[in-house]
């Protein structure tokens, strides 16, 4: 029997004026390295579901952030398969 993971995902707003307007710049090029990750090891011929694992497990981001950005560049990836057939 597989066990399945449930991620919840909090949305609230980004409150900028606290702390350093750093972290945001950071957060921004995780999430761009996230992607662009994404990206190599999908034309490099990964499987999904590895390049998900590995990608969220090296990513310097809260887990279900990684999650998402993954999922979405997934999903980008796939929707220009669908549209671009080879």
């Amino acid at each position: 029997m597989q066990s399945s993971k449930l991620t919840h995902t909090l949305s609230f707003r980004l409150d900028i004026h606290t702390g350093s307007g750093d972290d945001l710049q950071i957060g921004c090029l995780e999430a761009r390295r996230i992607r662009n990750e994404t990206n190599r090891l999908d034309r490099a011929g990964w499987d999904w579901n590895d390049i998900k694992s590995t990608v969220v497990d090296n990513a310097n981001h809260v887990k279900n952030t990684s999650q998402l950005i993954v999922d979405k560049a997934l999903g980008e990836i796939e929707t220009y398969h669908d549209n671009h057939p080879f």
